[in-house]
C-alpha cells in the first residue's frame, strides 16, 4: 500500500470558519481538512498549485456537494483508511472546470445522484482512488471533452439508466491502466462507454459489468471513437447484446 504520511514542521494556523488547518511550504500552501470542514471553502480558499489533505483523525465522512474546482489543484488522502467523500445524494461530489489541472489520490469517492461523482472537463488524474455507488446520466465519472487520466483505481457500484455505468468518455480522451472496474451497471457499457472520444485501456480488470444494452465491459458504438485496449481483461461481464464489449471499429464488433 502507499504511503500517504507528509513530514511538513513549519507552521500552522487554525481557520476557525472553515475547520481546516494550513500549513505554507515554498510557494505553495498544505491544507489539512477534516470531516467537519466545508470543503467547498477549502477549495476557494487555496489558490492555484496548493494542496488540500483530507484527514481521517476524528472519522466519519466528508460530504462535498457539487464542489466545483476551478484552479489547479491536488487532492490526497491522509494516512490510515481512504477518507470517503460523499455527495449525499447532490448531482456530484466533484466537478472539474475547463482549463484546470487537478490530481486526485486515495480518496473514496461516493453516493452521488443525477450526473456522475466526478465530472470532468479539464484535465484529472485520479490514482488509488475508489469511486463506488454514484447514479446518474454518466455514472461513477463522466469525462466531458477533457483529458481522464486513471491509475490503479477501483471503479465499482456506480449506475447509468443511459451511458456508461463506470465510467462515460464524451468527446475527450481517457488513459487507463491498471484499474478494476466491475459491479456497475450502464446502457450502452457496462464498465465504460466511450462516445466520439479516445479511451486508452492498458492492464485494466473488468469484471460483473452489465450493460441493459450493448457492452457488458465497454461499449464504443460512434464511427470516430477509439479504444485501445492492451492487456486487460473482461471476465463475468453481461448485456442484453455483447457481453464482453461491443465496438464498432473492431471485427467483429459484439463480442
Amino acid at each position: 500500500m502507499k504511503s500517504h504520511k507528509m513530514n511538513l514542521c513549519q507552521f500552522a494556523i487554525f481557520l476557525v470558519a472553515g475547520f481546516f488547518t494550513q500549513t505554507a511550504m515554498a510557494q505553495t500552501t498544505i491544507y489539512y481538512l477534516t470531516p467537519s470542514s466545508n470543503v467547498q471553502a477549502a477549495v476557494n480558499t487555496a489558490s492555484s498549485g496548493d494542496t488540500l489533505v483530507f484527514t481521517n483523525g476524528t472519522g466519519g465522512s466528508y460530504t462535498a456537494q457539487v464542489v466545483t474546482i476551478n484552479k489547479d489543484l491536488t487532492l490526497i488522502g491522509g494516512s490510515g483508511s481512504r477518507p470517503v467523500i460523499s455527495a449525499m445524494g447532490a448531482a456530484s461530489v466533484f466537478v472539474i472546470s475547463s482549463g484546470v489541472e487537478v490530481s486526485m489520490e486515495y480518496l473514496e469517492i461516493e453516493d452521488a445522484d443525477g450526473q456522475a461523482g466526478v465530472v470532468n472537463n479539464g484535465t484529472l488524474t485520479l490514482d488509488d482512488c475508489w469511486v463506488r455507488d454514484n447514479i446518474g446520466l454518466f455514472g461513477g465519472i463522466a469525462n466531458l471533452g477533457g483529458d481522464l487520466t486513471l491509475i490503479d483505481c477501483d471503479i465499482f457500484s456506480n449506475r447509468s439508466p443511459s451511458l456508461g455505468g463506470g465510467v462515460t468518455n464524451a468527446g475527450g480522451q481517457v488513459d487507463a491502466s491498471g484499474n478494476h472496474i466491475h459491479l456497475n451497471v450502464g446502457y450502452l457499457g457496462g464498465g465504460l462507454h466511450n462516445s466520439f472520444g479516445t479511451a486508452n485501456l492498458t492492464s485494466n480488470l473488468f469484471y460483473n459489468n452489465h450493460a441493459n444494452s450493448l457492452g457488458g465491459g465497454y461499449s464504443n458504438h460512434n464511427i470516430g471513437g477509439v479504444v485501445n485496449s492492451s492487456g486487460d481483461s473482461f471476465t463475468g461481464n453481461s448485456a442484453t447484446s455483447c457481453p464482453m464489449l461491443y465496438d464498432v471499429n473492431l471485427s467483429p464488433s459484439c463480442q
